[in-house]
């Protein structure tokens, strides 16, 4: 797949809420391919996860999620020639109300199951999220990164290249 775009190039989740049991709150963006992803971006590139909010009823569990990812099931070539930008959202999740438990996942991922060749002419950034939870059994987790991939022995799995800033 083949997405090549003259200037910036922006994804942002929205607001999601579940408040009801068993339920996932989801405000995620992404670009996501089955197959090899060749972006050829002239400017900036940014993903950034909405907001997500869950809160489980008596006896049940609910999920928010609000994540950023670029995901392929081939190679990942990206060519950007300005900055990348990969952001997790707010994803908030509660029991307060008497539910069994609760997850807010605010993460930010590059992920690839084949080779990952990412050139950027600017500053490359993935960042998780803001995570957070109230109550008992509720787990948070905000993460950020990027997979080595998978190739042959020989072969480099995860070579990234940039002009700017890493972080």
């Amino acid at each position: 797949m083949t997405i090549d775009v003259a200037g910036n190039v922006g994804v942002t989740g929205g607001k999601a809420t579940a408040a009801t049991g068993g339920n996932t709150a989801n405000s995620s963006a992404g670009i996501s391919s089955v197959v090899t992803l060749t972006p050829v971006i002239q400017g900036d590139l940014t993903l950034t996860g909405g907001t997500a909010v869950a809160e489980s009823v008596a006896g049940n569990l609910a999920k928010a999620e609000a994540t950023a990812e670029i995901h392929t099931g081939g190679d990942l070539n990206l060519r950007i020639t300005g900055d990348v930008n990969v952001q997790g959202g707010t994803a908030t999740a509660s029991t307060l109300t008497g539910g069994f438990s609760a997850t807010a996942n605010s993460g930010a991922a590059l992920t690839a199951d084949g080779i990952k060749d990412i050139q950027v002419g600017g500053d490359f950034s993935v960042t998780g999220g803001l995570a957070s939870t109230a109550g008992p059994n509720a787990i948070a987790t905000a993460i950020a990164g990027t997979d080595a991939g998978k190739g042959a022995a020989t072969s480099e799995t995860l070579l990234i290249t940039t002009a700017g800033d890493m972080f």
